[in-house]
C-alpha cells in the first residue's frame, strides 16, 4: 500500500515536472527559477491539506494556499534575499571601508557602481516576484489537477498513511516557511539598517567630499601663492643681485673718489707748502733787499754820487726786481692751483655726498622689500600649519571610521554564519558563497588598489611637501646669506661716511655751542641793559624822593615860622588888651561902629591865616602822597632789581654749565687743532731749517763776494749772524716743543681709536649674536608627516615620542635662554669695564691736557722772557747805532766833501720788516717829512745823541780805537744773554740727557 503510494505521488512529480518543462519550453523560461520553482512545488506539494469532508461523505484534501497567499508570495523572496543577505551586507560594508581613503574621484566612481548594483538588486527582486506570481499559478493548477483525480474516486490504499505523510510534510513546509518567513524580516531589517547606514555615508561622504574640495581648494592656492612668491623671490634676487653689482660700481666710484680727494688732499697741501715757502722766501728777500739798501746807504757815504750809479749796482738791482716779479708770477700761479684745487674738493665732497644719500635710499628699499618677503613666508607658513591640522583631523576621523566599519563588518559576519547553520538548499547556499566570494574579491581588490593609490597620493604629496621646504629652506638661507651680504656692504658705507659724519658732528657741536654762547651773550647784554636801565629808574627815582623830602621839609620850615610869626603878633595884642582891660571897665563901652577899619583887617588877617593853613595841609598831604608813591615805585623797582639779580645768575648758571658742555663736546676739536698745530709747527721748522740753510749760504756767497768791501762793512754781516743763531735757538727751542707736543697727541690719540675700535668690536658681536637669535629654525613638517604615516594617531608610541620632542625642545629653549642670560651678563660686564675704561682715558686726557697747559704757559714765560732779551738787544743796538753814528760824524768832519746825514730808522724798524728809507740830508729831510716827524722818537734819539755829544767832554769820543772798543763791547754784551736758557725746562719726562743749546 505504502509502495503503491509512494509511486503515485512519484508519478504526479513527474507529470508536474513533465508540466513545467513544457510549459517553460513554451515561455521560454531558464531552467534554473523551474528547477527551483520545482523544488519550492514539491514543498509545497508535501504540504499537510486540510480534510474536509463534502457533502457525499467523502474526505477532501484542501491546503491554505487561498488564505495564505500573500505570504507563499513573499516568502521566496524573503527567502532570496535572506541567502543574497550576507553578500548585499558584506558588499555594503566593505563599501564604506574605502570611501575616506579614497580620493573624491575615486569615491564618486564607487557610489556609482553602488547604485547600479542597486538597480540590478531591484530587477532581479523585480523577476523574482513575477516568478512566484508562476509558481503560485503552477500551485493553482497541481491543486486543480489534485483534485480531479480525487474526483475520479482513485482507489487508494492506506488513506491515513498519506495522511500522516502529508501531514508531516504539511509541517515541514510550515516550518521552513516560517524559518523563511523570520529570514524575510531579518533581512529587511538589515536592509533598512544598510540603507540608513548607506544614507549616513553618502552624507558624510559629501561632507568629506567638500571638505576634501575645500582642501585641494586650499592647496591649490597655496600652490599658486608659492609660485607666486617663488616668481617674485627670484625677481627680488635678480634685484637684489642686481642692488649689489650697483653697489660694488658705487663703492669702486667711491673709493676711486676717495683716493681722488686723498691725492687731491697731498697736492693741495704740497701747494700750501710751496705756497708757504714762497711766502717766507719772498720775506726773506725783501728783508735782503732792505739790508743791502741799507748797506748801499751806508757805503754812500764813503763813495762818491757816482759810485752809487755804477753798472753792477744796476745790475744787481735790476736782477733782484726781475727776481721779485718772478716771485710774485709764482704767487699768482700757486693761488690759483689753490683756488682749483678747493674747487676740485667742494666738487668731490658733493659727489660723494650723493652717492650716500642714493646708497642709503637704495638701503631703506631694500630691508623695507625684504621685510614683505618675510612677513609673505610667514603666513605661508601658518597656512602650512593649518593645513597639516586639516590632515591630522582627517587621518583620525579615517581611522575612526574604519574601525566602526570593521564592528559592523563583524557583526553580519556572525549573523550570516548563524543563517548558515539554517537548513537550506545546497545548491542555492553554494551558488551565493561563489557569488559572495567574487563580489568580495572583487571589492577587496578595488580597496587595495584604492589603498595603494592612496599611498601613492601621501607619498607623492610628502615628495612635493619636503620639495618645497627643502627649497624654501635654500631660499631662507639665500635671504640670510643676503641681509648678511647688504649687512657687510651697509657696515662698509657706514664705515667710509663715518667720517664725514663725525667732522659734520665735530662741526655742528661747534656750531651748536657757538650759537649758544652768542644767544647767551645776547641774553647777557640785554640783561646788563635791563639793569643799567633799572640803575638809571632807581636813582632818578630816589632823586625825586630826595627831592620830594627836601621839599617837605621846606614847607615845614616855612608852617614852624608862619606859626610862630603869628604867636608873637597875637603876643603884644593880648598885652594891650590888658592894659585897656581897667580903661575899658572905668569909661563906658563904645558903640560897635566906631572903628570898623581895625575890625575888618583883623578879620581879613585870621582869613588870610587860615587859607594859608590850608594850603599848607593840602601841600604836605600832597607831598605825603608823592613820598608814598615814591616808595611805591622804589619796591617795585627793588622788586625788579632782585628778579633782574635771580635772572642773571640762573643766566650765570646756564653760561657755566654751556661752559662745562662746550668744554666736553670740544675734545675732539681740541684735540685735531692740536694736531694740525703740531703738522704746522713742523712744517714751519722745516721752512725755517731750509731758509737758515739758504740763508747760510747766502751768507757765504755775500762774504765771498764783499771781501773787498770796507771795513765797516763787517757790523751788518754779525747782526744778521745774530739775528741767525736767536732764530736758530728758536726754532731748536720750538721743535723740541713741538716734539713733545706730538708725542703727547699722538699718545692720547692711540688711546682713543683703540677705545673706539673696541667699541665697535661688542657693537659688531652683538649685532651678529641678534642675528643669530633672529633666524627662524625650518619648520620639520617631513617628520610630522612621515611620523603620521608610520604611527598610529593616538596611540602609545606615538604619545611617548610627542612627549619626548616636547621635552627635548623645552630644554632646548631653556638652554637657549639660560646662553643668552650668560651672554648679557658678560656683555654687561663689558660695558661696564669699557665704561670704566673710558673714564680712565678721560682722566687721563684731562691730566694730560692739564700738563700740555702748563707747558704752554712756561713756553709764553720763555717767549715772555726771550721778548724782554729782544728789548735789551735792541736798546744795545741803538747804543751801537749812536756809537756808529759817532764814528761815521768823525769820518764826517774828516771828509768835508759830503753833508751829514740823518738816519729816519732804526734797529727796531730792521728787526721789524718795515720798509723805511733814509733821509739822504737835512734839507730833503725837511722837504719830504711832515713837520710832527721832527718830534718823533728816532728824532728825539738824535737830538739826545748830538746834546750828548756836545756835552760830553772831547777826550771821550775823539780816539776812534775807544769808539771800536765800544763797539765790540756792545757786540759782546749782545751775544751773551741776560738770562740763561737752562732756566727753563721745557723738556719732557722721557727725554734722557743732557739739553743742548745753541
Amino acid at each position: 500500500m505504502d509502495g503503491l503510494k509512494a509511486e503515485k505521488i512519484a508519478l504526479a512529480k513527474k507529470k508536474l515536472k513533465e508540466f513545467e518543462l513544457r510549459r517553460n519550453r513554451e515561455n521560454g523560461f531558464s531552467p534554473t527559477p523551474s528547477g527551483t520553482s520545482s523544488t519550492y512545488n514539491d514543498q509545497l506539494g508535501s504540504a499537510p491539506p486540510s480534510f474536509q469532508s463534502d457533502r457525499n461523505g467523502r474526505t477532501s484534501v484542501t491546503s491554505n494556499h487561498s488564505g495564505n497567499v500573500e505570504t507563499l508570495d513573499a516568502g521566496p523572496v524573503a527567502h532570496f534575499e535572506g541567502r543574497n543577505g550576507i553578500h548585499n551586507s558584506d558588499t555594503i560594508i566593505s563599501i564604506p571601508s574605502i570611501l575616506p581613503t579614497a580620493c573624491p574621484s575615486s569615491s564618486n566612481l564607487e557610489l556609482e557602481n553602488l547604485r547600479v548594483q542597486l538597480q540590478d538588486r531591484d530587477q532581479a527582486l523585480q523577476s523574482l516576484n513575477k516568478q512566484l506570481e508562476e509558481l503560485n499559478g503552477y500551485y493553482g493548477q497541481l491543486h486543480a489537477a489534485y483534485t480531479e483525480l480525487s474526483a475520479k474516486n482513485v482507489n487508494i490504499s492506506g488513506p491515513g498513511d498519506q495522511i500522516a505523510q502529508l501531514q508531516a510534510a504539511l509541517s515541514g513546509l510550515v516550518a521552513e516557511k516560517t524559518g523563511l518567513q523570520a529570514e524575510l524580516r531579518n533581512a529587511k531589517e538589515e536592509l533598512e539598517f544598510l540603507k540608513h547606514e548607506l544614507d549616513r555615508i553618502n552624507a558624510t561622504s559629501s561632507n568629506e567630499k567638500d571638505r576634501n574640495v575645500n582642501v585641494e581648494r586650499e592647496l591649490n592656492t597655496l600652490r599658486r601663492e608659492l609660485d607666486d612668491k617663488n616668481r617674485l623671490l627670484e625677481k627680488r634676487l635678480e634685484e637684489l643681485e642686481s642692488e649689489r653689482r650697483e653697489s660694488a660700481r658705487i663703492q669702486t666710484q667711491m673709493l676711486t673718489l676717495q683716493h681722488d680727494r686723498n691725492e687731491a688732499q697731498v697736492r693741495l697741501k704740497n701747494i700750501y707748502r710751496d705756497k708757504e715757502a714762497m711766502e717766507n722766501e719772498l720775506k726773506n728777500l725783501r728783508k735782503e733787499c732792505q739790508m743791502k739798501d741799507l748797506h748801499i746807504m751806508q757805503l754812500s757815504s764813503h763813495n762818491s754820487q757816482r759810485d752809487l750809479t755804477s753798472p753792477i749796482a744796476n745790475e744787481e738791482w735790476i736782477n733782484l726786481q726781475a727776481e721779485c716779479e718772478k716771485f710774485r708770477h709764482d704767487v699768482e700761479r700757486l693761488s690759483a692751483e689753490l683756488e682749483e684745487a678747493k674747487r676740485e674738493v667742494n666738487e668731490s665732497r658733493t659727489q660723494y655726498n650723493e652717492y650716500g644719500t642714493y646708497m642709503n635710499e637704495n638701503i631703506a628699499r631694500l630691508n623695507k622689500e625684504l621685510d614683505e618677503s618675510s612677513l609673505a613666508k610667514h603666513t605661508l607658513e601658518t597656512r602650512l600649519n593649518e593645513v597639516e591640522n586639516q590632515l591630522e583631523l582627517a587621518q583620525q576621523e579615517k581611522a575612526e571610521n574604519r574601525k566602526k566599519l570593521d564592528s559592523q563588518r563583524a557583526s553580519p559576519s556572525l549573523q550570516g554564519s548563524s543563517q548558515n547553520l539554517i537548513p537550506s538548499d545546497t545548491e542555492v547556499l553554494k551558488k551565493i558563497d561563489d557569488a559572495v566570494r567574487r563580489v568580495t574579491t572583487h571589492w577587496e581588490q578595488l580597496l587595495e588598489q584604492a589603498r595603494k593609490e592612496y599611498e601613492d597620493g601621501n607619498k607623492e604629496k610628502d615628495r612635493l611637501l619636503f620639495e618645497r621646504e627643502a627649497s624654501i629652506a635654500e631660499l631662507q638661507l639665500k635671504l640670510r646669506l643676503s641681509a648678511e651680504n647688504e649687512k657687510v656692504y651697509g657696515d662698509a658705507s657706514t664705515g667710509l661716511l663715518s667720517l664725514s659724519e663725525q667732522l659734520q658732528a665735530e662741526k655742528a657741536t661747534v656750531s651748536r655751542a657757538v650759537a649758544q654762547n652768542r644767544e647767551l651773550k645776547e641774553q647777557l647784554i640785554t640783561t646788563e641793559d635791563r639793569l643799567i636801565q633799572l640803575t638809571g629808574e632807581k636813582c632818578a627815582t630816589e632823586l625825586s624822593r630826595q627831592t620830594a623830602e627836601h621839599q617837605v621839609k621846606e614847607l615845614q620850615k616855612q608852617l614852624e615860622q608862619t606859626s610862630s610869626s603869628r604867636s608873637h603878633s597875637f603876643s603884644p595884642q593880648a598885652q594891650e588888651g590888658d592894659n585897656n582891660a581897667s580903661a575899658v571897665v572905668a569909661q563906658p563901652e563904645p558903640p560897635l561902629g566906631k572903628d570898623p577899619y581895625a575890625q575888618r583887617n583883623h578879620v581879613m588877617h585870621d582869613d588870610e591865616v587860615s587859607i594859608a593853613s590850608e594850603a599848607i595841609n593840602n601841600d604836605s598831604q600832597d607831598l605825603k602822597n608823592e613820598l608814598d608813591e615814591t616808595r611805591r615805585q622804589l619796591d617795585e623797582v627793588r622788586a625788579e632789581l632782585r628778579r633782574s639779580h635771580t635772572q642773571n645768575e640762573q643766566m650765570n648758571q646756564i653760561m657755566r654749565q654751556n661752559a662745562e658742555d662746550e668744554n666736553q663736546n670740544s675734545i675732539l676739536v681740541e684735540l685735531g687743532q692740536a694736531i694740525s698745530r703740531v703738522n704746522a709747527l713742523a712744517h714751519e721748522n722745516e721752512t725755517l731749517r731750509e731758509q737758515v740753510e739758504s740763508l747760510r749760504f747766502s751768507q757765504n756767497e755775500q762774504k765771498n763776494q764783499q771781501s773787498s768791501s770796507s771795513s765797516s762793512s763787517f757790523l751788518p754781516q754779525e747782526v744778521n749772524n745774530l739775528e741767525l743763531e736767536a732764530a736758530t735757538t728758536m726754532i731748536h727751542q720750538l721743535r723740541q716743543n713741538n716734539e713733545d707736543l706730538s708725542e703727547k697727541v699722538d699718545h692720547l690719540t692711540r688711546l682713543l681709536t683703540e677705545a673706539h675700535s673696541h667699541l665697535e668690536s661688542t657693537r659688531i658681536e652683538e649685532r651678529t649674536n641678534s642675528q643669530q637669535r633672529d633666524v627662524p629654525p625650518i619648520s620639520p613638517l617631513h617628520e610630522k608627516l612621515t611620523l603620521n604615516n608610520t604611527q598610529e594617531v593616538g596611540s602609545m608610541e606615538w604619545a611617548r615620542i610627542e612627549l619626548e620632542k616636547r621635552f627635548a625642545e623645552s630644554m632646548r629653549r631653556l638652554a637657549e635662554m639660560q646662553e643668552q642670560c650668560d651672554r648679557v651678563e658678560h656683555i654687561n660686564q663689558q660695558l661696564q669695564l669699557e665704561n670704566e675704561t673710558i673714564a680712565d682715558h678721560v682722566v687721563l686726557y684731562q691730566h694730560q691736557r692739564r700738563l700740555i697747559r702748563e707747558r704752554l704757559r712756561l713756553k709764553d714765560e720763555q717767549m715772555a722772557a726771550l721778548e724782554k732779551e729782544r728789548e735789551r738787544v735792541v736798546a744795545r743796538c741803538n747804543e751801537l747805532q749812536q756809537a756808529l753814528m759817532h764814528v761815521l760824524g768823525n769820518d764826517r768832519n774828516e771828509v768835508p766833501a759830503f753833508r751829514p746825514r740823518l738816519y729816519s730808522h732804526s734797529t727796531v724798524d730792521e728787526f721789524s720788516g718795515d720798509e723805511e728809507c733814509i733821509v739822504d740830508s737835512a734839507k730833503e729831510n725837511s722837504q719830504s717829512l711832515p713837520p710832527n716827524v721832527h718830534h718823533s722818537p728816532e728824532t728825539n734819539g738824535q737830538k739826545e745823541i748830538r746834546s750828548t755829544e756836545e756835552n760830553s767832554p772831547p777826550t771821550d769820543w775823539t780816539n776812534r780805537e775807544d769808539a771800536v772798543k765800544k763797539i765790540m763791547d756792545i757786540i759782546d754784551d749782545i751775544k751773551k744773554p741776560s738770562m740763561p736758557l737752562s732756566s727753563v725746562k721745557l723738556q719732557c719726562k722721557q727725554c734722557i740727557g743732557p739739553v743742548l743749546h745753541l
